[in-house]
């Protein structure tokens, strides 16, 4: 798919470079004003699961206790229902999945010279998902009484338990970019720029069946990058490519127990942390062109 970026942009080199020597090199197709903007294309999510040692509540109850004594016996007794639980301290794996992706926008822009700056705002969709899976078993906990001596251990599952998997999906989105652009041969716009993204996201649990239900949804936001080509037709109307790279701050998924499945509960807290990836192409409209 870089391949295809990169090959948008060689060709819009090329229309350009045929039309270059029939214009003025003072005068550029591109002019201050307020366009509208669109964009469609295909998201890519990175998803990083954190360590959540330490976190969530020290369980009171639904475990196994293990009671060894060094060179005889080992005593094992419930403590309280034989619930499972899902280890949230480490993830097993993830599975990071593409999806459609599209947005809407306004863009304020002035020309000075061959530079162009200015400010644009969007809001779409990003439909890409990570899928993550998380030890599900029985806890138990094991004493160790050697003589006058004892060791008690911290939780842990039983080995050789199942897995239960999460999807994390991205849905709406809302980003503020800060432009900064190049004029070449007239009708060719390149740009970069910061700015500050926004992300829906939801996360929910898959069950036996491979399907999902419920959910829940968080709001995360973080710093982003945008760089891209636009090339002229008129004054008025554009066409580019656009890629943007979205770092995502890490969130803590405190209320996983309402949707674990049934007599199942959770062991720790879940952080992820999202890096998004935007390839799109891109059609502006000026409305108010000076």
């Amino acid at each position: 798919m870089n391949k295809s970026f990169k090959f948008m942009i060689l060709f819009l080199l090329a229309v350009s470079s045929t039309r270059a020597t029939q214009e003025s090199r003072n005068f550029s197709i591109f002019q201050s004003g307020i366009a509208v903007t669109a964009g469609i294309g295909f998201s890519e999510a990175s998803l990083r699961a954190k360590d959540a040692a330490g976190l969530g509540v020290i369980p009171q109850n639904g475990y196994s206790s293990k009671v060894r004594i060094v060179n005889d016996r080992t005593i094992e007794n419930l403590v309280g229902d034989p619930d499972e639980w899902v280890d949230f301290t480490e993830s097993r794996s993830v599975k990071n999945r593409y999806g459609f992706s599209w947005n809407l926008g306004v863009l304020a822009q002035k020309k000075l010279d061959f530079y162009t700056m200015g400010a644009r705002w969007i809001f779409g969709f990003n439909n890409a998902s990570s899928k993550m899976g998380y030890k599900t078993g029985n806890m138990y906990r094991e004493t160790v009484l050697d003589g006058d001596f004892y060791f008690v251990s911290d939780f842990a599952l039983v080995e050789d338990q199942r897995t239960t998997n999460f999807i994390l999906r991205n849905q709406w989105f809302s980003a503020l970019i800060f432009e900064f652009g190049y004029l070449v041969m007239n009708r060719i716009q390149i740009f970069a720029g910061p700015g500050i993204s926004f992300q829906g996201q939801k996360l929910c649990c898959v069950n036996d069946s491979g399907k999902t239900s419920g959910g829940v949804c968080k709001t995360v936001w973080g710093p982003m990058m945008a760089l891209g080509t636009r090339y002229a037709f008129t004054q008025r109307i554009s066409l580019g490519v656009e890629y943007q790279r979205q770092w995502l701050n890490r969130k803590t998924w405190n209320k996983i127990s309402s949707i674990v499945p049934n007599k199942t509960r959770p062991y720790g807290t879940p952080i992820l942390k999202t890096n998004n990836n935007l390839f799109l192409m891109t059609l502006s409209y000026m409305f108010s062109a000076k």
